[in-house]
């Protein structure tokens, strides 16, 4: 006997409400195994009950609840054809979300939407069944055929609206059941993909090994996920195949107790068995530590010897989270330094952790032609090297991000045809800042001193309302300086010799006006005005 479908509902058509991740971090929560079915998408608020089993559907706990008197209406769908309901805004309603990736992790919008589906009937019924695979495939042709009709724009802490429809070129949301065609490729593992072969940058680890050699030590620093650790797998690499006895160390465990040299020995024996701490003293190993800020003050005297007499001994490459400030620990008064940067103040023989223009395009070579099905445009891809300054990880997730939402993607068959991305298609693709760091997740700021500390709050306004973006020293260690400590801004020296501290990059300066909703400054650089 077939299952009994709900009545028609004389308010509009019956929707149900597919599980999955929502668009944003909070909204509905729905706790049916099936899916929710609502009578109506107007009256669909934290209060409503399904009309299957009677359940209350909630919010999630990340979502503001609304005053009690208050019904919150759905304010974002839109029928399409495929009897297919996307969520958008609307000029009727809008509302504030939590997005805050620390507290909720993001997942591939593949598998976030929250979708709306009505059934195809004349009465607006529902199948309690999933769609069957030839109605997936209707959907799927009849998304390709009205592209131009879809929207997806929000904003973080706005109540913008915009107009509704978007051209072919405009970012597209993928809803559930109609992404591409699955190939043998996956944007996350490409996002993720920490592999050191990805471009050898040969020439940056060539530079790194001859300052170890010639100066003993060096302070390789910058927030998680910047691109220490690969950048010490290559240096390992590298110093084997030049027969240099040489130990990564991933994590130095504060609890190690004894001497440093004792500790140091014990890490050489899974590949140098029998290595004592005389060998080590005496010998010309090179140690690359790992979470280095761990064991600097436990190394101090070694790492001393190695810069004054860098002939013998243990050699350096310290890889650390945190930087320091001379004059807070007189160590690093001699260390070379590599930062994110290249110009970075103390930056030794101009490397810096972030990808160089020219291992920049091999990246993007490496990963849209032999992964991805697009190529970018030259435009294109000085666009993306100067908003992300060449980060490694947000280079990853860049591209993977202009290949899921350009829209190309649902148009063009992977591997029969490389698709040529434009500057302006690039743009339209990164121009939702909701969106794309939500996708970015912790990529761009990691850890929580970003997002609740009021000293990076109030050293993020100062540098936003800056001219050019930039600001002095001043001694102001207490907030420009435990900002730079953590990793959240960049040191340089401009030509008058001046300490100045910048943004990482573009993309940085505008998380951190989006994150924290600063508002631009009316007046900016050469327009303030000067009263006498």
């Amino acid at each position: 006997m077939p299952p009994l479908k709900p009545p028609p509902s004389p308010d509009g058509p019956r929707v149900k409400l597919t599980l999955g991740r929502c668009l944003f971090a909070g909204m509905f929560d729905c706790p049916c195994v099936a899916g929710s079915i609502v009578a109506s998408l107007r009256d669909l608020c934290p209060d409503s009950q399904c009309a299957d089993c009677g359940h209350t559907v909630s919010l999630h706990q990340e979502f503001d609840e609304p005053p009690p008197t208050t019904r919150r209406a759905l304010p974002y769908t839109k029928l399409e054809r495929g009897d297919l309901l996307l969520f958008s805004t609307t000029p009727e309603h809008s509302f504030e979300y939590k997005t805050d990736p620390m507290s909720s992790p993001v997942r591939p919008p593949q598998q976030q939407l929250l979708s709306v589906a009505a059934g195809s009937s004349n009465n607006h019924e529902l199948p309690r069944q999933p769609e069957s695979f030839h109605t997936e495939r209707s959907h799927r042709d009849g998304l390709r055929q009205s592209l131009d009709r879809f929207v997806g724009h929000t904003e973080r802490g706005s109540n913008r609206t915009g107009d509704l429809l978007q051209t072919i070129s405009d970012p597209l949301p993928l809803a559930p059941g109609l992404q591409p065609e699955p190939d043998e490729f996956s944007h996350e593992t490409a996002a993720n993909n920490d592999h050191p072969y990805i471009c050898p940058r040969t020439e940056t680890v060539s530079i790194i090994a001859g300052i170890v050699h010639t100066r003993g030590a060096v302070l390789i620093w910058g927030l998680p996920g910047s691109g220490k650790s690969t950048l010490g797998q290559l240096l390992f690499e590298y110093l084997r195949e030049q027969e240099t006895k040489t130990v990564f160390i991933k994590d130095w465990q504060v609890t190690k107790n004894g001497k440093p040299e004792e500790s140091l020995a014990e890490f050489c024996q899974p590949n140098y068995p029998g290595t004592s701490s005389e060998d080590v003293i005496n010998g010309k190993f090179v140690f690359i530590i790992g979470e280095a800020h761990k064991c600097l003050q436990k190394l101090k005297r070694l790492i001393k010897n190695a810069i004054t007499n860098s002939d013998k001994g243990p050699k350096f490459c310290l890889l650390s989270d945190q930087g320091q400030f001379a004059d807070k620990n007189s160590v690093f008064e001699m260390l070379p330094e590599i930062s994110y940067l290249s110009t970075h103040g103390a930056c030794a023989d101009n490397v810096g952790i972030f990808f160089s223009r020219p291992e920049f395009e091999d990246v993007v070579s490496e990963i849209t032609s032999k992964s991805l099905g697009y190529k970018l445009s030259q435009e294109a891809a000085n666009h993306v090297f100067t908003l992300t300054a060449g980060h490694p990880a947000i280079v990853r997730s860049i591209l993977c991000y202009i290949d899921m939402h350009h829209a190309g993607a649902l148009l063009t068959p992977r591997r029969r045809l490389k698709r040529l991305v434009s500057l302006e298609g690039v743009v339209a693709v990164l121009h939702d800042d909701c969106r794309l760091f939500q996708y970015l997740g912790d990529k761009v700021y990691p850890g929580t001193f970003a997002r609740q500390n009021n000293i990076a709050i109030k050293v993020f306004q100062k540098l936003l309302a800056a001219p050019q973006g930039r600001i002095t020293w001043k001694d102001e260690y207490r907030t420009t300086g435990k900002c730079f400590e953590n990793g959240l801004v960049c040191h340089e020296v401009d030509l008058d010799g001046a300490d100045i501290f910048k943004f990482p990059s573009p993309l940085h300066e505008r998380w951190a006006r989006w994150y924290h909703m600063i508002q631009p400054q009316v007046y900016e650089g050469e327009l303030t005005p000067v009263f006498g």
